[in-house]
């Protein structure tokens, strides 16, 4: 790029006009950035600070313009808005970087992932500007959430927008009239950055606005334990509700759901091998990736006790972390006797959301 160059607004017949921007006054400031800096400078005190600070400034303003840019005629072939959107793309891009979702411990997380990413299919220019729909199912407490938030911290920055609906099943389980409503506002205002601005009170006038305002968001949406087909379709019921190359990510126990919405790809989450268990308890139990010597037999109790689920390996860990041999022994003996309660909660509800009686009662009798 050379010492001057300029961006044209689109002409019409009443009005054109063109912005130059003179790198050349920017890296050496002179023309309107000489005026600005000798005014200024004569209205500062004649501390030392002050004038440290005005060098830097100039320094700062030397550097901009040392920096390599893109020509407009060699870009894009010369298209203008295609231009602009890869600029402002850039930009979301960086100013979200920031805005990564914290996970604690990813122990065995790498190999799901890329499972998961080839299902995604974001590296494909063939279907780049294809809207998929991603399935991941598996019991509760399998790690779903937490592989569901890695991929939104691989690829959030590759998109204009990013909502992740948590928790879904719960949200309105605990506000069964307002809890779908607040979930499609959230999905509007984390997508379109509107800050809270819109307003419905019905989930139809939902779907309404969400029809009409993000099919033109290339938009990476998560839909963390979803238990129920209404819940899907109020928030995503077809791929045209968003932009091309959106890609939107399910959570849920229930595979059937994954069919019924039509998914392009499905996975199932495993739970952790012997490796993998002992190193994300040992996180949680001894505060470092691999249990302490002298519990090592009393931890390998609690890994085929626990089979390889990663939250009920956070429960019992975290229970505990810091407790003497003795008290260890006497834990375990409970826990073989009667399940943690957090742990049977959990499963619960899996077993709850067994469609009938004759289900539940075949689950019983297999347990």
């Amino acid at each position: 790029m050379g010492d001057s160059t300029s961006i044209e607004a689109p002409s019409s017949s009443t009005w054109k006009y063109r912005v130059f921007l003179s790198f050349r006054d920017v890296r050496k400031q002179t023309g309107s950035f000489a005026q600005a800096f000798e005014k200024h400078e004569a209205g500062i005190c004649e501390g030392k600070h002050e004038k440290e600070k005005v060098q830097r400034w100039r320094n700062a303003l030397t550097q901009a313009a040392d920096l390599c840019g893109e020509d407009l005629k060699n870009a894009d072939s010369g298209h203008e808005a295609k231009f602009i959107k890869k600029i402002l793309g850039e930009v979301n891009k960086q100013l979200h970087n920031k805005y990564q979702l914290d996970i604690e411990h990813l122990v065995g997380i790498t190999s799901r992932l890329n499972d998961v990413v080839r299902m995604i299919d974001i590296e494909n220019s063939g279907s780049k500007d294809v809207v998929r729909m991603i399935g991941i199912w598996g019991m509760g407490g399998i790690g779903k959430t937490t592989l569901a938030k890695a991929i939104y911290n691989k690829f959030e920055g590759s998109f204009e927008g990013r909502s992740l609906l948590a928790n879904v099943r719960e949200v309105i389980a605990n506000q069964p009239i307002t809890g779908l409503v607040g979930l499609q506002k959230q999905l509007l205002n984390d997508i379109l950055k509107s800050k809270g601005h819109i307003k419905f009170d019905s989930v139809a006038k939902g779907i309404e606005m969400i029809r009409e305002r993000l099919p033109c968001e290339r938009a990476l949406v998560i839909i963390d334990d979803a238990d129920d087909l209404h819940q899907l379709k109020a928030i995503a019921r077809k791929r045209d509700w968003f932009g091309p190359g959106s890609r939107i990510i399910i959570t849920t126990r229930d595979k059937h759901l994954l069919d019924q919405i039509g998914v392009d790809g499905t996975y199932m989450a495993e739970e952790m091998d012997e490796n993998e268990a002992l190193e994300l308890f040992g996180w949680h139990a001894f505060e470092s990736g691999y249990p302490n010597q002298e519990y090592l037999d009393l931890s390998k109790r609690v890994i085929r006790y626990c089979r390889g689920l990663p939250l009920a390996l956070e429960v019992v860990g975290s229970f505990l972390i810091k407790r003497p041999i003795v008290e260890w022994e006497s834990h375990l003996e409970k826990l073989e006797r009667s399940p943690d309660g957090d742990i049977q909660k959990l499963l619960k509800i899996s077993y709850d959301g067994l469609p009938d009686h004759t289900k539940r009662e075949i689950f019983l009798d297999i347990s």
